[in-house]
């Protein structure tokens, strides 16, 4: 598989790119690029995935990806059904460059580079109650030249300012630099999403990327921070959160659809990972959505 590099292109008097997706369907391939990413979701759900973790986004959330981080919007099965456009978003690309030389090198631009030097984490934020943010960055795509910059400079400001940032993992998300290194994760990644809800063993996935067994544990837990086990066992318990936001299924089925053979361990994976258990989150869930 090909290294998914994600070429953004700047016209020639251009030091940020921005762009307003209206869409079926977010770009649905794990991709990286040199730049930082700034994206509103204003109409769409879904899981975001950062490398070797997954966090569900929804109308209103914003997040800021840094470079060479690899990344996906994937939005859940049903925006493929047609072409009528479920995707409203906008994204900012842009470097530190994109600025100018040295304005991070100012004390008042401190917590700006403080933000942007988080962002290997991933990082988010929900707008809800962010009225002002929400209007610039809808009405950035419509600014010119020099005010496009102060409208950026402005929402990285207050974002920086603002105590509700969530990192989404707590852990150095890894870059990716290497077409081989970006193939091999892609490559696992790919499987996993398809096969998550059968059995899967590390022998099969060394095997795919033509690793032996011990070569790709290393190989693994020193790109991702994690043993592939683990890699695993979050994506199932993220699929069985977004089973549980749906309703479709009870426990015990979602337990088994999202690949754990037995109801009791599925239950302890989830507490640890998630901090309550199935029925709670479920329960939570539907008193947000009351």
């Amino acid at each position: 598989m090909d290294s998914l590099y994600f070429k953004v292109t700047l016209h020639q008097q251009e030091s940020l790119k921005i762009e307003e997706w209206e869409l079926p369907h977010f770009y649905s391939l794990l991709h990286f690029h040199p730049e930082y990413q700034l994206t509103i979701i204003r109409k769409s759900n879904g899981f975001l995935f950062v490398a070797d973790k997954m966090y569900r986004f929804s109308p209103g959330d914003i997040f800021i990806i840094g470079p060479n981080i690899p990344h996906v919007f994937q939005n859940d099965d049903t925006y493929h059904d047609n072409s009528v456009p479920k995707v409203d978003a906008v994204s900012i690309f842009f470097t530190e460059k994109s600025f100018g030389e040295g304005l991070f090198s100012i004390p008042e631009a401190g917590r700006i580079k403080e933000l942007l030097h988080k962002s290997i984490y991933g990082i988010k934020l929900s707008c809800s109650h962010h009225g002002e943010l929400r209007l610039i960055l809808n009405d950035i795509g419509q600014k010119k030249g020099f005010d496009r910059i102060l409208d950026l400079l402005k929402v990285l400001n207050e974002l920086s300012l603002s105590k509700e940032l969530e990192m989404i993992s707590l852990l150095q998300t890894p870059t990716l630099k290497q077409k081989d290194e970006c193939s091999k994760i892609n490559t696992v990644y790919e499987y996993v999403l398809k096969n998550y809800h059968n059995p899967i063993h590390l022998n099969e996935i060394s095997a795919l990327v033509n690793m032996s067994h011990y070569s790709f544990c290393k190989f693994f837990k020193q790109r991702t921070t994690k043993t592939f086990v683990q890699f695993l066992t979050e994506v199932r318990i993220g699929m069985a959160c977004k089973h549980l936001v749906e309703g479709k299924m009870n426990i015990t089925e979602i337990a088994y659809q999202s690949g754990f053979s037995n109801l009791s361990n599925f239950i302890r994976q989830f507490k640890k990972l998630i901090g309550s258990t199935p029925s709670e989150y479920q329960k939570k869930i539907n008193e947000h959505q009351v």
